[in-house]
């Protein structure tokens, strides 16, 4: 039976009425949940996961100046001594506007920005302008590297762990208050426990300078409130260590 049309159309505004009512319904609890995980403290959020699972490590962070510091005795090979330069060196390369390599740049006093895509993990230093691609697609590294700043990086997941493997760094560079030859290597590992937490550590080898592999640490903090700026070492750049001495005195 058709009904009349003045029955009709009443029907058709109430179901209308009702579609309406739900799609509200679903995006008002939608917003709600929203802003309640907005409201939640940082470190009650969940770590954000990739579609695959992963944890996300998208995200701007910083640790404390100089939180990077070893876990292991650092033990020379014998004839090696000459290495150990002192952390006057490294802060020497950042006068020069010349980047300090892996993993010192993370101990900086700037953020780092972590781009993390299904095949490559990219990261951004505020300090120097400085980049690295991580593809973590399983390719290997290059054949017939040249040595570079900031060497070469592959990585891949062990479990949910970013495990990062690094060779081809120039021995211009140096780690902590040691410098190194090319046969230098790091494998860094980065993990997120907690929504504001990023967990890194480095381990160092080089078998022309220490006498057993070894390792630094430290934990960066989550600032999504941050944006990486621009950053020009060459304008009115300063050897500041006279700064700080005049006024120790």
């Amino acid at each position: 039976m058709v009904l009349p049309r003045n029955l009709a159309e009443p029907v058709e505004f109430m179901a209308l009425k009702i579609s309406s009512t739900f799609w509200i319904s679903i995006a008002f609890a939608t917003a709600l949940a929203t802003a309640a995980a907005a409201q939640q403290p940082p470190t009650q959020r969940p770590v954000p996961r990739t579609a695959d699972g992963k944890p996300d490590l998208s995200g701007i962070y910083i640790a404390p100046f100089h939180a990077l510091q070893p876990v292991d005795k650092i033990a020379l090979k014998p004839g090696a001594e000459k290495y150990k330069v002192g952390s006057d060196y490294s802060f020497s390369l950042g006068e020069h506007c010349l980047p300090r390599g892996v993993p010192d740049t993370i101990n900086e006093p700037y953020p780092i920005q972590i781009v993390q895509t299904p095949n490559l993990v990219v990261i951004l230093y505020e300090a120097g302008e400085l980049f690295r691609v991580i593809p973590t697609d399983g390719r290997p590294h290059p054949k017939d590297l040249d040595p570079t700043w900031m060497g070469n990086s592959v990585g891949h997941w062990d479990g949910d762990t970013l495990v990062v493997d690094v060779i081809g760094v120039n021995d211009k560079v140096s780690v902590g208050e040691y410098r190194h030859t090319t046969a230098y290597h790091v494998i860094e590992r980065f993990q997120r426990p907690s929504y504001d937490t990023l967990k890194y550590s480095a381990t160092i080898e080089d078998p022309n300078v220490f006498a057993a592999p070894w390792t630094e640490a430290s934990t960066l903090t989550l600032h999504p409130e941050w944006d990486i700026q621009e950053y020009i070492c060459d304008e009115n750049n300063h050897d500041y260590k006279q700064l700080f001495e005049r006024y120790k005195q």
